[in-house]
């Protein structure tokens, strides 16, 4: 085995072309060490990166982030110069008066502000207007169906009217009740047990979670034709668009 003193033992001693042929083969040398260098540092910028990629800073999804996912980045906006609302010159989007107001209520003075006289039967010359726009009072709306028998005067037979198809049962719930209940169960995320107590505390009506779970089961088969024509529309679709959302499953084995 050469050592290192050996090897520059063997140089003193070498010859000037020896020499020559020794510094190439250093250099040739050096320069393969260079290029191995540059390509690993390249291959390990590489692996960093790939390791740092998660689905805040790379098009993977959330599910691909396993335990190790990190909170949301934060706002790099920095605060700015002018105040938070509409700056000068923004048109805005005020309530504006409405031609058609639900409800009229008068405000007529009855008695002279000057000599006390009474009022009544003189004419306006004016008047101002001033709006409130508001929620009409939470009530349910009772519509009752009343089905008449009528007895024929030719020939004496009784003859009733029928009921509409959607009207079965003496007491029920109507649709508009169901809709709005399946929209803010589905859309607003709004669990069964709190929209029961919304409904009573609104509407003092006291509909239980196996109505409105009915009522979703009615839907979804009413709407089971619509989603099977989106489902095959999307299949024949070169590109389907997709969102995944990342969920934790902690599996356990005995």
């Amino acid at each position: 085995m050469i050592t290192t003193l050996d090897r520059e033992f063997s140089i003193f001693l070498a010859s000037r072309d020896e020499l020559v042929v020794l510094v190439q083969d250093l250099r040739a040398e050096n320069s393969m060490l260079r290029a191995e260098l540059t390509a690993l540092n390249a291959r390990i910028k590489e692996l960093e990166d790939r390791l740092g990629k998660d689905s805040h800073n790379s098009s993977k999804p959330p599910s691909s982030d396993g335990l190790a996912k990190k909170p949301s980045p934060k706002s790099l906006r920095q605060a700015g110069s002018k105040p938070s609302g509409g700056q000068p010159g923004h048109p805005g989007s005020t309530l504006s008066l409405s031609e058609t107001p639900d409800h009229v209520i008068v405000h007529n003075p009855v008695l002279c502000r000057n000599c006390g006289a009474d009022l009544k039967g003189s004419p306006c010359v004016g008047d101002e207007r001033r709006q409130v726009f508001d929620l009409p009072d939470p009530k349910l709306d009772v519509t009752e169906h009343r089905v008449g028998h009528i007895i024929c005067a030719n020939c004496g037979t009784e003859s009733a009217g029928e009921f509409p198809d959607l009207v079965r049962k003496p007491v029920q719930y109507g649709g508009r009740i169901k809709a709005a209940a399946l929209y803010l169960n589905n859309w607003q995320l709004l669990p069964w047990e709190r929209l029961c107590e919304l409904l009573r505390d609104f509407f003092g009506c006291s509909i239980s979670e196996g109505v409105l779970q009915s009522a979703l089961r009615q839907c979804e088969q009413t709407l089971t034709p619509i989603t099977e024509q989106i489902k095959e529309t999307l299949g024949g679709e070169d590109i389907a668009h997709f969102d995944e959302t990342g969920q934790r499953d902690a599996c356990f084995h005995v």
